[in-house]
């Protein structure tokens, strides 16, 4: 029966322990001689060893007076012995067995006799809790029969760091007398109980937790036994600190790009094993200076991401605030090295065709050979770069070309952030430059943001800067981009400064003249596609009074260009004779236009009342009648602020800012020219002989250049000006929108304004005469006369027909053989015009071949032959393709025979041909906008470079015989500016502007064009009866000279004078046929043989 109640009881109070134990929370609580597994082990084993093992025991023991006793014993390899401390364990509870290894002192291992050391475990748990900190003891009234008690609690460590483990000993001692009292102690945490122990023999209980950070106010609580009564301690306000923790913060990009968004990740950990994961939020600081706050995730990660770092190097830190459960820290600082924003272009030179690029940043080549400039772009960038503009300066290209390959236009080549792209332009060398090529590339299309209301920015002139009269091209102190375009690069752009009140970007000199451009119905608006890119900060009809000036201020980086107009009236005030009501000194406007090294343009306004007499009748003041805005003429755009409208206000200053940032950057590249010099000496020849004498005179053939020069006194190949290899040339405007001849409907009707004409220039003062059929809105057709070398004036001959093409016919400069619109009959004739009077006279009716039309003629003076093209361009049926055909015409019958199709392996639409003195043929394919060298026996092709422009319709051009410079008439799609005579680089292609045509309407071209200036015809070896010589042909090297042997022969010829030239065709791309004028005089005295002749 004894023994059933014992184990009743002990199994009561199992279930109690363990209730008590899982009521315990988050504090891990043991009696005194257990030991939790989650408390700081090293600890524990200080003076045993290092942690083996450890185990945790609930044990239902036997009954109190046969207590188990576990025991263990084990090994690890290297570690020494291990020894297990014993532990009684009561009836019910729970423990755990900590193992730990024991390892012989250093000093031992040696070899050193040391003391032995005695395990301290429970001499550390004595220490501990006869160090603990006491509170007041509290008694209790003792019950009626019972004793009163007084219970104390001891804390061995308050405060104490979290996973300390900390001894709580509760004291139970009587009040009076000397009995000690028993039972059991309950600890508790607030209200919350803990666990329940029974006391020792001594009236004491230990406990042991971990507890969690934070302040806890513990007691123990006597449940007094038969003669004790219960009692509580006073509270112990017991203080775990927050465990200490560890951030740390890593960038993701390091180094950045200024703009490039960066996140910083911060990590936070803890020290002690078992702590609370960290919560809350961390600060991350660049320097002092606080980015921002983001919130800790489950990992305990932060991460904050900003693109706001400037260039430079930054002190990135993390600051953990801590948690309740968890101490703050700061990390280290994290160097983050931000890169200046910025673009890469590196310039290479190779002959090989596109999209390859070579390695060399310079390249010597031989004059005429396609350069395959490569453009590599890097993007050093946060963002993706989309539109760019490319131009150079000391690229020797003639400034009157209006197609610069490298004219600063933008294009569209996407370049994501890190990346490089390449982009490719082919120019024919035709010139040594050392050139430094100027590249801009924007995100995204350029546009401004306008502040009406920034502070006043007027910079005082005085009297300083200078003076503009009607208007000036004022060179760019730095460069400036508009519109994504950049201008002040080179010697020849900068700003032209009108009168009335703008100012337009130009390439060119000759582009700033005349007054501003007239632009169109909407206020002049939209520009024509020749205009500039233009500043209007006040464009009126402004008067003569007043002054324009500008100067230059500040120093580089921040120099400021400044144009001020200064006093202007208006043109309507002096057209209806309203003067000034104000002191002369403060009559008309003021204003100023600003533009600053950093790319900002500012509009400044001094005064915007013109005083007119009787207030403002005509409304004009502040912007009433004038134009302020900013114009991108690329792109059809006009950014205004009003388009009169009476907006602006005196002191009033409009800022201009671009919103899309610019990144430009320069690069340079080297193109080395070999090319072979021909020189003759003499440069002419004079010889007198007897009758049936021979002599000989020597013809030096000299070079002058750096490569070999080749040489004949023959006929050169037809085929030998063939460019060696295939050549690619892009179309400059839409192939799509080709035609020959005549444009369509409409086009051409509307009058423009042109200065007042110069004097008539008659036609015996020309010094190159040249003629033509002028078409001006497809209904003035006109003959007309003109000066190649000045083309600003024509002289009209008479009207005619509608002409296709035509040239002189061998030195006849009275007629010209032309192909028009029959007046017989609706077909298309062979005629001849009449230079003197415009009289039209058909040769022959001339039915072009099937499906074409004629486009071009040309004479060829070697061969006497008459050359004519035809083509298919026009043929409305898709199946006709874009070919041309080469024919001959019998200028006698006008019959007209094919020679063969002109092949090229692409598109080919030639609009005209000539011939040059040395019998080369060359075309013009207005498809490719090309030069083509033409083969004139086979028809074979090869395009030798672009012209610059986009031509289309009608164009014309002829070879000067005299001279060998092939001239072309030119007209530039949509730019009727630039309509006029060109001379084009047989060499390259292309086509440089002599002068522009002078004519009222605003479609105009010139057909037919024929050069009236003999050349000369050449004596061939097998052409001259009395001209004969040894050496035919032959190569001369840099530096030397070919001596050919010229014989003269007097047998048979009759006393007199005989002329003629001697022809060198050779490679020299500038000569390519050199003339040698020689005259050779036939006498009977031997005396005058000997004693009248030149060298």
């Amino acid at each position: 029966m004894r023994s059933r109640s014992r184990s009743s009881a002990a199994s009561s109070r199992s279930e109690d322990a363990r209730a008590i134990a899982a009521s315990a929370g988050p504090a891990i609580v043991l009696p005194c001689r257990s030991v939790p597994r989650t408390i700081a082990l090293p600890s524990i084993c200080h003076g045993f060893g290092s942690l083996r093992k450890s185990t945790v025991a609930t044990v239902v023991a036997s009954p109190p007076h046969r207590p188990a006793r576990p025991t263990g014993r084990h090994a690890a390899a290297g570690r020494g012995p291990v020894r297990t401390q014993r532990a009684r364990i009561r009836y019910g509870e729970t423990m755990s067995m900590i193992e730990c290894s024991v390892s012989p002192p250093a000093a031992v291992r040696a070899g050193v006799p040391s003391r032995p050391r005695r395990p301290r475990w429970a001499v550390a748990v004595l220490v501990a809790a006869l160090l603990a900190l006491a509170v007041p003891p509290v008694a209790a009234t003792a019950p009626a029969g019972g004793v009163a008690t007084v219970t104390t609690l001891t804390s061995s460590a308050n405060p104490a760091p979290f996973g300390q483990l900390v001894l709580y000993r509760a004291s139970v001692s009587a009040a009076s007398g000397t009995s000690v009292p028993g039972g059991q102690v309950t600890f508790y945490d607030g209200a919350t109980p803990i666990i329940t122990i029974d006391l020792e023999a001594d009236g004491q209980g230990t406990m042991g937790a971990n507890l969690s950070a934070g302040s806890h106010a513990l007691t123990v609580r006597y449940a007094g036994d038969a003669g004790h009564a219960a009692s509580v301690s006073a509270v112990l306000d017991q203080v775990i600190e927050r465990p200490a923790t560890v951030t740390a913060v890593v960038s993701d990009r390091n180094p950045s790009i200024a703009g490039q968004a960066v996140t910083f990740t911060a990590s936070v950990g803890t020290t002690v094993f078992n702590s609370p994961t960290p919560t809350g939020s961390v600060t991350f600081f660049d320097g002092a200076t606080a980015l921002g706050t983001a919130p800790l995730d489950g990992s305990s990660r932060a991460r904050l991401t900003t693109s706001a770092l400037g260039t430079g190097s930054h002190a990135i830190s993390a600051h953990y605030a801590g948690d309740a459960a968890n101490a703050g820290s700061t990390s280290a600082p994290v160097t983050q090295v931000v890169d200046p924003a910025t673009i890469d272009v590196v310039v290479t030179l190779g002959t090989e065709a596109p999209p390859a690029c070579a390695s060399a940043t310079s390249l010597d080549v031989v004059a005429g050979t396609p350069v395959n400039y490569c453009f590599s772009v890097t993007n050093r960038t946060a963002q993706t770069l989309r539109y760019h503009s490319l131009s150079a300066s000391g690229f020797d290209v003639p400034v009157a070309v209006p197609g610069d390959p490298f004219e600063s236009v933008l294009f569209e080549l996407e370049i994501a952030p890190g990346a490089t792209a390449h982009y490719n332009k082919v120019v024919v060398a035709g010139a040594a430059n050392a050139a430094v090529f100027n590249w801009t590339a924007l995100p995204a299309l350029p546009t401004y943001d306008v502040d009406d209301a920034a502070p006043t920015d007027r910079v005082e002139l005085g009297d300083g800067g200078s003076l503009v009269h009607d208007n000036a091209l004022v060179r760019l102190p730095f460069p400036f981009t508009l519109y994504g375009r950049s201008f002040g690069n080179g010697e020849e752009d900068g700003l032209c400064v009108y009168n009335n009140g703008a100012a337009q970007f130009v390439t060119r000199p000759e582009a700033c003249g005349g007054a501003f451009p007239l632009f169109g119905a909407d206020n002049w608006f939209p520009p024509p596609p020749d205009a500039n890119d233009s500043l209007l900060p006040y464009w009126d009809a402004l008067g003569e009074a007043g002054s324009v000036r500008h100067a230059v201020v500040g120093q580089a980086p921040a120099r400021r260009l400044v144009v001020e107009w200064r006093q202007k009236n208006h043109f309507l005030e002096e057209l209806i004779g309203l003067g000034c009501a104000a002191p002369p000194q403060d009559c008309g406007i003021g204003f100023q236009l600003i533009l600053d090294e950093s790319g900002a343009i500012t509009f400044h306004y001094a005064d915007v009342a013109f005083d007119t007499e009787g207030g403002d009748p005509l409304l004009i003041d502040r912007g009433a009648s004038a134009s302020i805005a900013l114009i991108d003429t690329s792109r059809q755009l006009r950014q205004e602020y009003s388009i009169e409208q009476p907006r602006v206000s005196a002191g009033q200053t409009i800022r201009w800012q671009p919103a899309i940032p610019a990144y430009r950057t320069q690069a340079g590249a080297t193109l080395g020219i070999g090319m072979p010099r021909i020189r003759a000496t003499p440069q002419s020849m004079t010889v007198q002989a007897v009758r049936d004498e021979v002599l000989i005179r020597t013809l030096g053939i000299a070079n002058d250049g750096n490569l070999a020069l080749e040489w004949t006194l023959d006929r050169v190949s037809a085929a030998a000006h063939l460019p060696p290899g295939p050549r690619h040339v892009a179309p400059l405007g839409d192939p799509s929108h080709t035609a020959l001849g005549t444009p369509p409907a409409g086009v051409g009707a509307t009058p423009v304004w042109r200065p007042d004409p110069a004097p008539w220039l008659p036609e015996a003062v020309f010094e190159l005469p040249a003629y033509g059929v002028k078409s001006e809105a497809l209904q003035y057709i006109e003959l007309v006369g003109l000066d190649a070398l000045h083309p600003g004036r024509f002289v009209r001959v008479g009207v005619t027909h509608e002409t296709l093409a035509g040239d002189f016919v061998g030195t006849d400069f009275s007629r010209e053989y032309v192909i028009t619109q029959c007046e017989s009959v609706a077909d298309e004739c062979l005629s001849t015009i009449d230079t003197a009077t415009g009289q039209l006279s058909e040769v022959a009716v001339s039915t072009p071949p099937a499906a074409q039309h004629w486009t071009g003629m040309a004479w060829d003076e070697s061969t006497r032959t008459l050359y004519a093209t035809s083509s298919t361009c026009d043929n409305p049926d898709p199946a006709a393709g874009k070919r041309s055909f080469l024919n001959t015409f019998d200028p006698v019958s006008g019959v007209n025979a094919p020679v063969a199709e002109i092949v090229t392996g692409a598109p080919l639409c030639l609009i005209d041909i000539a011939i040059a003195p040395n019998g080369q043929m060359v075309g013009l394919d207005i498809y490719h906008d090309a030069l083509v060298a033409i083969d004139k026996i086979s028809g074979a092709a090869q395009p030798i470079g672009s012209i610059g422009f986009d031509a289309n319709y009608k164009q014309s051009m002829d070879f000067d015989d005299a001279s060998g410079v092939l001239y072309l008439a030119g007209y530039v799609d949509g730019s009727p500016a630039l309509v006029g005579m060109y001379s084009v680089d047989p060499l390259t292609g292309l086509a440089t502007l002599i002068g522009r045509f002078d004519y009222r309407y605003d479609f105009m071209n010139l057909a037919a064009l024929a050069i009236a200036r003999p050349g000369g015809a050449c004596a061939r070896p097998d052409s001259v009866p009395w001209l004969f010589y040894d050496l035919v042909s032959g190569v001369t090297a840099p530096g030397q000279q070919s001596p050919a042997r010229v014989v003269f022969d007097a047998g048979g010829l009759a006393t007199g004078t005989y002329a003629a030239n001697l022809c060198v065709a050779s490679n020299d791309p500038t000569r390519p046929l050199l003339q040698v004028p020689v005259t050779f005089t036939v006498g009977t005295d031997a005396l005058f043989a000997n004693g009248f002749e030149s060298p």
